[in-house]
């Protein structure tokens, strides 16, 4: 893996993602964050885990003492679509984490997760295993946005293999997983905003279709006009 000294391959993604009209907000879309050329495009859930130290399910963030320190200890996972079931909400195209911080003006203290802009290693090793099937060439950039980059706050961009996305979200030049990871042809591309629980992948059928069927991963089929804001999920969002 190799890091590059010009941003030229990062070109296409301004290009081919649609601009976002502040003036006109009607809130950020798919097509914002991944180029609007793929058939087919999907949601990965970042994994949401029971903190084991916490009973009382109705505790919520907003109850503690901001002064008071936390201790958490990741229990068992718990599926978006488990707690969907749970609080009596639609489980939708927007459904996030915010759908229930929106439903209780806070969220529940014993839910931790998903990571925002960040992807754990575990979801990294399967998304990986899923696509180097498809990933017929093997090499792949990787590229970080300058808010993910705090020790030097510039954008940076590393060419490799697909293999290599684990070792570089554990490397010291910056923090995490990479906002933007594509094949070289960009037959596929996946994007982690910043401020997301979840990434957004654009792919052929066939990549959505292993994706959604993979048994560790919570993915949910999207468009590339579906809302990905913290106001995305209009639907859950007039229950609470």
């Amino acid at each position: 893996m190799q890091k590059l000294s010009t941003l030229s391959a990062t070109k296409w993604l301004v290009e081919e993602t649609e601009k976002i009209d502040f003036d006109n907000w009607t809130g950020c879309r798919v097509s914002n964050l991944v180029p609007r050329r793929y058939s087919h495009y999907c949601k990965i859930i970042h994994p949401i885990h029971h903190d084991k130290t916490i009973v009382d399910e109705n505790l919520l963030w907003s109850d503690l003492d901001p002064l008071e320190g936390v201790i958490i200890e990741l229990g068992e996972r718990i599926r978006l679509k488990d707690l969907a079931t749970k609080y009596n909400l639609h489980y939708t195209k927007e459904i996030s984490i915010d759908s229930l911080i929106h439903l209780f003006n806070s969220s529940p203290r014993y839910l931790i997760g998903g990571l925002e802009g960040n992807i754990d290693d575990e979801t990294i090793k399967e998304i990986v295993s899923v696509l180097q099937p498809f990933t017929k060439t093997g090499n792949c950039y990787f590229h970080y946005e300058m808010l993910k980059v705090p020790k030097y706050y510039e954008e940076q961009l590393y060419y490799g293999k697909l293999t290599d996305a684990l070792d570089l979200s554990h490397d010291d030049h910056a923090e995490g997983s990479p906002s933007w990871w594509w094949e070289e042809n960009k037959h596929w591309c996946l994007a982690t905003e910043y401020d997301l629980s979840f990434s957004l992948f654009g792919g052929s059928k066939e990549m959505v279709d292993s994706l959604l069927a993979n048994e560790f991963l919570e993915c949910i089929e999207v468009d590339w006009h579906t809302r990905v804001d913290s106001k995305a999920d209009q639907t859950n969002m007039k229950k609470g």
